[in-house]
């Protein structure tokens, strides 16, 4: 019998995430890396009955999460319950034992600063089996995000599980200010929650590359973001772009704006609208300046990612100050897309507007 490895992932939050051999993020280039045995379909979950009891918010809190792994499109798996066991202590979840367990437990001496962890154990077909288990010492809140709140104490339970469950299917940390676009990201269980309950539009496109049905059909899901996959020798992680050419540009000159274009769903062959809007603090998108407006005939491939860059010229009626530069996609709404809400980029960099000078009369 083939030895089996054990693979503890550490996520500590919401300090900067510690991570023990953990699996290569994948940029939809089909780059091998950790992911579960093809056998493994259906991930049933057993639960400690003394911290996950029916009835309970804790529970609650689980059933919420797994319903959102659920909400995949297209993928194979499936996330439910199976069952309810004892609790046991932290040194169980090493063990191999067959079963995917989720569980509260009190951290090992000097090995406290962690949320959740992830245990996982792997041959050479992949992932066979991980437990998730939670610190117990963490003031958990099991309900949906709140409004933002800069001193809020607490950490949200369900969004720490599906983080750990996705580093249970091989996925790895991803930029730590990556929040609005992977749940991968570090500050994942206090602060990401707080942009949004689930997981995020690359984790979706992310499963449903690994575990999806290729010749299935579907939506596309078109979504602009402030980070581009960069390869390096370590993988391809996701890192800010450089979003604008320059922090100030004068009436009558032109700005370069980037951005990402992620297709988390399936393809496209529909033309679709793009447009770059000059927005002011407090300002409204419909009362912006529309400084680009274009079509995109192209193709969009499923699971893809493409960066794009676009000229912008700055109007003189534009009124000198600092604003916001925000890209819009399929603005005229011609994909049916898995979500419709996500088609707005507020690029990461403020733009300062000045007057041109004028040039003085010669004498």
């Amino acid at each position: 019998m083939r030895k089996l490895a054990t693979i503890v992932l550490f996520c500590t939050l919401p300090f900067p995430v510690i991570s023990v051999a953990e699996a290569a993020p994948c940029a939809y280039t089909g780059k091998n890396h950790r992911v579960l045995s093809k056998k493994l379909k259906r991930i049933g979950f057993t639960l400690c009955k003394e911290h996950f009891p029916k009835g309970t918010l804790a529970h609650e809190a689980v059933e919420r999460g797994l319903a959102d792994l659920n909400k995949v499109q297209n993928s194979s798996l499936r996330f439910y319950i199976a069952g309810y066991d004892d609790h046991k202590l932290y040194k169980d979840a090493v063990k191999k034992d067959k079963t995917f367990r989720l569980d509260i437990v009190k951290a090992p001496e000097g090995k406290g600063g962690f949320a959740g962890r992830c245990i996982s154990r792997s041959g050479k077909k992949g992932i066979g089996e991980f437990d998730v288990v939670f610190n117990k010492r963490v003031r958990w809140n099991f309900g949906f995000p709140q409004a933002w709140k800069k001193k809020y104490k607490r950490t949200y339970l369900t969004t720490v599980m599906l983080h750990e469950i996705c580093h249970g299917l091989g996925f790895a940390h991803s930029h730590k200010l990556t929040k609005d676009i992977s749940i991968m990201g570090a500050g994942t269980g206090k602060w990401m929650g707080q942009l949004g309950f689930g997981i995020k539009p690359w984790d979706h496109g992310h499963i449903r590359y690994h575990y999806g049905d290729s010749n299935a059909k579907g939506k596309a899901d078109l979504v602009l973001s402030n980070y581009e996959t960069i390869k390096t020798g370590k993988g391809a992680p996701l890192e800010l772009t450089a979003g604008l050419s320059s922090s100030e540009v004068k009436h009558g000159e032109q700005v370069t704006v980037s951005w990402t274009r992620f297709n988390t769903g399936f393809a496209t062959n529909k033309p679709y609208k793009m447009k770059i809007v000059l927005a002011a603090k407090g300002q409204k998108l419909k009362q912006g300046t529309v400084l680009k407006e274009w079509t995109q005939s192209a193709r969009v491939a499923a699971s893809s990612t493409v960066s794009e860059t676009m000229l912008a010229k700055i109007p003189a009626t534009v009124r000198p100050g600092t604003y916001r530069v925000v890209v819009v996609i399929d603005s005229g709404d011609a994909i049916q897309e898995q979500r419709e809400d996500n088609n707005y980029l507020v690029i990461h960099k403020t733009l300062f507007v000045s007057r041109k000078k004028r040039r003085m009369a010669s004498k």
